[in-house]
């Protein structure tokens, strides 16, 4: 009853003029929040947190504002991109537009991924319509951006009046000569080779892939990536890839939808190679697509994709997360579950925990591998009313804490309190020696997935 009655205090105390506050990494904060200059302050308690304001993505007394905010963003995204239409495609404005429209709906579409576990029922049913849509107009702009085709802006006529030729005495050394340089006509040259592509003969394959992708050039490009659709010899792969890493990632990523269905694991190297050095939203949504619609079956390849996936964990934790309560599809759930633990992000632990009931193996090792950034949403988890959840819970707070001495949440959250700060500066060195390391997993990351949950929590 003391229990009860406390609880029912700490809310009275909570509720009196308290906010949410949402970083864009998903973490959530309640307390009094205000801002001082270009920093947000929390005072919960749990103490006080301090937030750069490029860090926060929304703060909000009721939901219901982060949704209309959502929706206006939208609503201007639209605007913006029916005025580029109105653009001639060789006025550089048209892309600006277009780039704008985009970063608009996307932080539309965040905000909507992130109040929705705090929306009302009615604003979730509103968030679960918009969203799609949201995202099918970002496809749609990307499909209309005109980066590739706008022209140069054109040169105003100048009014200057023009200096008188000057003679400079000053002859500039002749130019080294660059053996790489490539010298010979273009031409008629590339039309007999792209020919050679087609050779049934290997040899002329591979002399022309690399004749034609070394040096790199724009016009041999749709020949070279219809060539690696559908080429099999391993030493002409690695000249295409070569040559390709060369290319704008951008323009090869387009042609790789066939990597969904591909099993040659140099050809699915070689498409992951692309999406990961083009570093930008459109390349993880293909990654994010390729993965939902082939769940992977072998250690090497979640591997792959949980480096990838690192790489963007910006975007991976919230994208992934949503997946995962978007299908039903057991086998995908699981991998996704474990991705999230090769992403390493501690936005995912709060997921991971309500994944336990479910899916207890795949969540405790993925917890597992966040670790101490975890240690809060384990810790919420711990008051579960299911005793399996509390029990695993506890488990997970001994094992990551070293608190083998207590089963008593308390004692975690004091531990939390005192070590909160090491905590973070410790995970700050991890992620930065991750971008050292291009975000590496070795295949053997994934080998605990296989044990039952009794070999594991013991």
């Amino acid at each position: 009853m003391t229990r009860i009655l406390t609880a029912a205090v700490l809310a009275a105390l909570l509720s009196a003029g308290d906010r949410t506050l949402i970083t864009k990494k998903g973490e959530v904060y309640k307390g009094t929040v205000t801002q001082s200059g270009n920093l947000y302050l929390v005072d919960s308690l749990a103490g006080p947190r301090q937030f750069p304001a490029s860090e926060v993505a929304c703060v909000f007394d009721d939901p219901r504002e982060v949704v209309l905010k959502a929706e206006e963003r939208y609503r201007e995204a639209k605007r913006i991109y029916e005025e580029s239409e109105k653009l001639p495609d060789a006025d550089r404005l048209k892309n600006e537009k277009i780039l704008t429209a985009i970063e608009m709906a996307q932080g539309a579409a965040t905000l909507c991924n992130l109040v929705e576990p705090f929306a009302r029922d009615e604003d979730k049913a509103s968030i679960a319509r918009t969203v799609p849509v949201v995202l099918q107009f970002i496809r749609l702009c990307r499909g209309a951006a005109t980066s590739e085709l706008a022209g140069t802006a054109p040169i105003a006529k100048s009014k200057v009046v023009a200096l008188v030729d000057v003679h400079f005495a000053f002859q500039p050394p002749p130019a080294v000569e660059h053996k790489w340089i490539f010298k010979e006509e273009l031409g008629p040259g590339l039309g007999a080779l792209a020919q050679d592509l087609l050779n049934p003969e290997a040899a002329k394959r591979l002399e022309a892939a690399r004749r034609l992708s070394h040096p790199p050039a724009v016009a041999p490009l749709a020949t070279l990536l219809k060539l690696l659709e559908s080429e099999r010899d391993p030493a002409i792969l690695k000249v295409l890839s070569e040559g390709l890493a060369w290319q704008d990632p951008a323009v090869v990523l387009k042609s790789l939808a066939w990597a969904k269905r591909e099993t040659d694991p140099i050809k699915r190297a070689i498409a992951l190679s692309v999406a990961r050095e083009a570093n930008d939203r459109a390349a993880f949504d293909f990654l994010l697509d390729w993965f939902a619609d082939a769940p992977l079956a072998k250690h090497e390849d979640r591997a792959a994709f949980g480096a990838a996936f690192r790489q963007y964990h910006a975007w991976s934790a919230s994208q992934l997360r949503d997946l995962l309560t978007r299908q039903r599809n057991p086998k995908l759930q699981m991998e996704i579950l474990r991705q999230l633990g090769a992403v390493g992000d501690k936005a995912s632990a709060p997921m991971l925990v309500k994944a336990m009931s479910s899916y207890p193996r795949d969540a405790v090792v993925s917890l597992l591998k966040i670790g101490k950034p975890a240690v809060p949403a384990i810790c919420e988890g711990s008051r579960s009313e299911q005793p399996e959840m509390r029990r695993l819970c506890i488990w997970l707070l001994r094992k990551i804490t070293g608190v083998n001495t207590s089963f008593n949440t308390a004692s975690f959250e004091n531990w939390w309190v005192a070590n909160r700060k090491q905590v973070a500066e410790d995970e700050k060195a991890w992620w930065d020696e991750q971008a050292k390391h291009r975000y590496a997993i070795p295949p053997g990351f994934f080998a605990p997935y296989d044990l039952p949950l009794e070999a594991i929590v013991n």
